[in-house]
């Protein structure tokens, strides 16, 4: 007798008729041959997106990034888990276009940084996916997060060198520098008792 492979089958029932109908066959896959879903934890600039993906000794991902045929940017990443040959996979359709050449990558002991460069300087993007959908994986990096508010106020640079150091202002609630002022200043203020 021949052995049948193992399927995940999907039927329906047609209550009219009673019989049912298989809809679609999938072949079964084994989890050891499936990618886990890493965390990927993302920052902004008004240039440029910064893309943290959790994923421990990951010595040599393989990351390609770049804009769809006339459409917004992607990013595709695989990388195995040294120590425990755990494959890690996860690809992401932009919000905006993205500068492949500009783009950084690091790997390093507990995770893969991105610093993917925008196409064109500009706002902030409202999401890191084109899809408005909530996406389980993808989170915002808080540590690294900057408003487009904070980063106008970083480029101002107000210096603050040229300002003297308060210390050597007058304290009027500072008693021990008032001692000598209020002796010598006595007779120009009358008592009121």
């Amino acid at each position: 007798m021949a052995h049948l492979p193992d399927v995940y089958w999907a039927q329906r029932t047609d209550k009219i008729l009673n019989t049912t109908h298989v809809l679609e066959v999938l072949p079964r896959t084994k989890e050891k041959d499936m990618a886990h879903l890493p965390d990927v934890y993302w920052a902004q600039r008004t240039d440029k997106i910064l893309i943290t993906i959790d994923v421990p000794d990951c010595p040599q991902p393989k990351v390609e990034i770049g804009n769809h045929d006339g459409g917004d940017g992607y990013l595709k990443f695989q990388g195995t888990n040294g120590s425990s040959g755990v494959e890690y996979a996860v690809q992401l359709d932009l919000y905006g276009k993205v500068n492949a050449d500009g783009s950084k990558i690091s790997a390093g002991g507990r995770n893969v940084f991105l610093a993917i460069q925008k196409e064109t300087e500009g706002p902030h993007w409202p999401r890191l996916a084109k899809e408005k959908t909530k996406l389980r994986n993808v989170h915002c990096d808080w540590n690294k997060w900057k408003d487009e508010d904070e980063e106008e106020e970083e480029e101002d640079n107000f210096d603050l060198g040229g300002l003297d150091n308060f210390a050597k202002f007058d304290d009027p609630l500072d008693k021990d520098i008032h001692t000598e002022s209020e002796s010598e200043g006595e007779d120009d203020v009358p008592n009121l008792l």
